[in-house]
């Protein structure tokens, strides 16, 4: 007990130095193990296996060009109700109707039939003369623009005659009970018209 109260700290002092010289002996391989372990992890993050590219999804953004390209254009007028309140009228039987231009003006107006104009050619007399042989022909103008001019107008000709409306240019048949006349009608350009028999 005297040997160890008076080396006590000798005691003391040696066990430290021990230590010590046990942690020089294990520093380098504790640092060889760490620099092992730092190695390994650097060659897994970069030599590691890396998946190719696949193809890239680009719907999204060219549908997002799509919708860029096209302006946007903002109606406020007849679809818009914010600054174009919706009037409404009365009818003659009494029932209200929008006051828009799908129920009033032209736009309002719908087809309810569909009736072909013609130009209608007829051979209404034949009349013999000391001259000759004259042929009265009806002509009808359905697609005309004035209300006057769409009635049948009659033009008096002979063979070879011509006039506005056309040109009489063959006769099959006696000339007095002809079975066809052959005219040539003026009309967007010269085109042929046959009229078979006497008058219709």
């Amino acid at each position: 007990m005297d040997f160890l109260k008076k080396h006590f700290e000798k005691i003391i002092l040696g066990v430290v130095l021990l230590g010590l010289a046990v942690a020089v002996v294990f520093i380098p391989f504790k640092v060889g193990s760490e620099r092992n372990q730092l190695e390994e992890k650097r060659k897994s993050l970069i030599a590691r296996k890396v998946a190719p590219l696949t193809n890239i999804d680009l719907a999204m953004p060219e549908a997002a060009l799509k919708r860029v390209g096209v302006p946007v254009v903002l109606n406020f007028s007849t679809g818009h109700r914010l600054f174009n309140p919706m009037p409404w009228q009365k009818s003659a039987s009494g029932s209200l109707i929008k006051y828009d231009d799908t129920h009033i003006g032209p736009k309002a107006v719908t087809i309810t039939k569909l009736t072909p104009l013609h130009l209608i050619i007829t051979l209404d007399k034949v009349t013999t003369t000391d001259s000759g042989v004259r042929y009265t022909i009806g002509v009808q103008k359905e697609a005309a623009i004035q209300v006057s001019s769409a009635k049948t107008k009659e033009f008096y000709c002979k063979a070879n005659d011509k006039n506005e409306i056309f040109a009489l240019r063959k006769i099959d048949g006696p000339p007095e009970n002809p079975t066809k006349l052959t005219l040539r009608v003026k009309r967007h350009g010269w085109k042929r018209h046959h009229h078979s028999g006497p008058a219709i």
